[in-house]
């Protein structure tokens, strides 16, 4: 069995009681927030929570900020993934499952148990908001059974997972990315990453990620088409290139890609006009599709693709190219697949997890080698300065104080005013992190979107990496196979006023896609849309951020937001007549 945490809290931010179901059956259910984090502190292994990176660990945190323990955090934007503190291995369980636990539970059959109860607040949150201390003894029952339930459903699940795992070929980690990425290594035999330190950056220009924009702001009626698994889809069908990277000058470079060389070109290109130009360019705050004469640098897939689209190529100038490419991703995306396809039936919500388990690897492969570590720590003893020499931020294998600290500089900073949160860089590359088969893998799932918007022509609506609404169903690539375009969603009174942020109505009731703002009601989006404050007052801030306001870690998010964008823009594209965007020139956004 798994040992799982779960709190409960009223206004999100202040404690009622806890639970902590411990791995030999036993459970501990107590109102003493010392005597739950001595309880978690003093478990020597993993003790998991669902979605505890941005919830229950912060909150321990803030526990642990008023004592001497100190703690190791590891943090993906603004959650914690996995904490060290006293004997225990904090991980967040969401990070391996990926959905809210009423659908984890799914897997072994379970139902959520429901905490109940009146609701003041209006946004139908099932009694969260009226949990107080002076509740009634029925209610506190009826809390805590709810809170032991959630605990007991997420170790079953734990366990299913773990055992299902070894039963069926799966290599169980931490997160479903390590999943993935170990299993497909153990069945592909894949190598770990090995990229010169100084080639690294120059490579990974080459990688982008998905094509998210908006075509037209305003639209009568809908039709959504997804892709099936684009990831896996292109794991399945597209080679990679495998082997050692050679760098290349210009004249060789355009050689090679006479010969169909796999790589990653930097060149000089000219992109005709047209509704949607092909090639990605990253500006300083997202990414465009321009038009126009720039420069970039760019996969042999996409580049051949936007050839093909009328784009010239005017000059090279640098390629890291490799001797061959193959189709080594097949078998492992292929094993998960079929799993999926046997579970489909028998437990929908187990063939859900295999799928993030597929998807997952395409990511894992652009693992970052930058890694921001943060420290709880108010011992004043962590290191400020390079021992190395004169450390102008961190240090890298490939940049550092003469060589003198190796790459390995410790060097840690804060700007919480109370200096309990503290943090350095550490380059490292990761033995998943083949940045030249996500760079791959991502430009053929652009390159499919891209076909399918000429499709449209212009009854091209809105696209976001794997989707494409238009305003007809359109006939291109339809079907129910993997990488194929399933006709998802439809609906009247389509709203966009930068990507991510849209609403139409479809029959199940209004859908609201606002990244940012989480869930908000069809009102708070029109004020959006308006230029009018939209109030966030739901979870907790991230770490980062709390501490840097000189209190509580453990604090209820209280913001409000407006949508800020520039004038006649929307995202990456200029607003033209009638809510139709167009792609910007080149020299509009800096790229010539």
């Amino acid at each position: 069995m798994a040992n799982v945490l779960d709190i409960e809290c009223y206004d999100w931010d202040q404690f009622l009681v806890g639970a902590l179901w411990r791995d030999d059956g036993s459970v501990l259910v107590t109102r003493d927030e010392s005597e739950l984090v001595d309880a978690v502190l003093g478990i020597d292994g993993e003790v998991w929570a669902h979605n505890g990176g941005r919830y229950d660990w912060l909150w321990l945190l803030d526990r642990l900020s008023h004592t001497d323990e100190s703690a190791e955090i590891f943090m993906s934007g603004s959650a914690a993934t996995s904490i060290h503190a006293g004997n225990a291995h904090l991980r967040d369980s969401y990070r391996l499952l990926p959905m809210a636990l009423n659908k984890a539970a799914q897997i072994v059959g379970q139902s959520k148990a429901e905490l109940g109860g009146p609701c003041d607040c209006g946004r139908n949150c099932g009694g969260y908001c009226t949990l107080a201390p002076d509740m009634s003894d029925a209610r506190w029952k009826r809390t805590i059974d709810y809170l032991v339930q959630d605990c007991r459903a997420l170790s079953d699940v734990l366990d299913f997972v773990a055992e299902y795992s070894a039963d069926n070929g799966i290599e169980l980690r931490g997160t479903v990315g390590s999943t993935a990425w170990a299993t497909a290594k153990a069945i592909a035999d894949l190598p770990n990453a090995d990229y010169e330190p100084s080639q690294y950056p120059l490579i990974r220009a080459g990688y982008y990620g998905g094509r998210t924009e908006c075509h037209r702001m305003r639209a009568d009626y809908v039709v959504g088409h997804d892709i099936h698994s684009a990831y896996p889809a292109a794991l399945v069908k597209i080679d990679v290139p495998v082997g050692k990277p050679k760098p290349l000058d210009s004249r060789a470079a355009a050689s090679a890609f006479e010969r169909g060389r796999p790589g990653i070109y930097h060149c000089e290109v000219d992109v005709p006009e047209s509704m949607a130009p092909p090639l990605p360019w990253r500006g300083q705050d997202r990414l465009y599709f321009p038009h126009g004469r720039f420069s970039g640098a760019w996969t042999e897939i996409e580049l051949r693709h936007a050839l093909n689209c009328g784009v010239k190529i005017l000059a090279f100038d640098i390629a890291f190219v490799w001797p061959s490419a193959e189709n080594i991703l097949r078998e492992p995306c292929e094993h998960i697949w079929n799993l999926r396809a046997r579970e489909a039936e028998r437990n929908p919500a187990l063939a859900r997890w295999l799928k993030w388990v597929a998807n997952s690897l395409t990511g894992k492969f652009a693992q970052d080698p930058e890694s921001h570590i943060h420290a709880l720590d108010r011992s004043g003893n962590l290191p400020t300065a390079c021992p190395g020499g004169a450390c102008l931020g961190f240090c890298t294998p490939s940049r550092c104080c003469d060589h003198q600290c190796s790459g390995q500089c410790e060097r840690w900073e804060s700007d919480d005013p109370l200096g309990r949160i503290w943090s350095r860089v550490e380059w490292r590359q990761p033995a998943c992190g083949h940045i030249i088969w996500a760079a791959y893998l991502t430009a053929a799932t652009r390159v499919e979107l891209h076909n399918q918007i000429n499709h449209a022509t212009d009854s091209w609506v809105y696209s976001d990496t794997d989707s494409v609404y238009a305003t007809r169903q359109l006939s291109r690539n339809i079907g129910p196979n993997l990488g194929q375009f399933g006709i998802e969603k439809e609906g009247s009174n389509w709203r966009c006023i930068a990507p991510k942020a849209y609403a139409f109505d479809s029959a199940d009731g209004p859908v609201i896609r606002c990244k940012g703002l989480g869930r908000i009601s069809p009102a708070d989006f029109e004020r959006y849309c308006n230029g009018e404050p939209v109030v966030v007052d739901q979870g907790v801030m991230g770490l980062k951020s709390a501490a840097r306001l000189n209190g509580p870690l453990f604090r209820r998010r209280k913001l409000t937001r407006k949508a800020v964008g520039k004038p006649q823009w929307c995202g990456g594209r200029l607003i033209g007549q009638g809510g139709r965007t167009y792609a910007p020139d080149a020299t509009m956004i800096g790229a010539d």
